[in-house]
């Protein structure tokens, strides 16, 4: 039971770190090309 919950914990965290990095992926884009479009 105690591994279990681990392990759902583990998959709840990576989850959100995939969310995290796409979100921040997405952010650098975005301020990439608004930069590229002031130069």
């Amino acid at each position: 039971m105690t591994g279990y919950g681990r392990i759902g914990k583990s998959i709840i965290l990576s989850r959100n770190f995939v969310q995290f990095c796409l979100e921040n992926l997405l952010t650098f884009i975005v301020q990439y090309r608004l930069f590229m479009l002031i130069k």
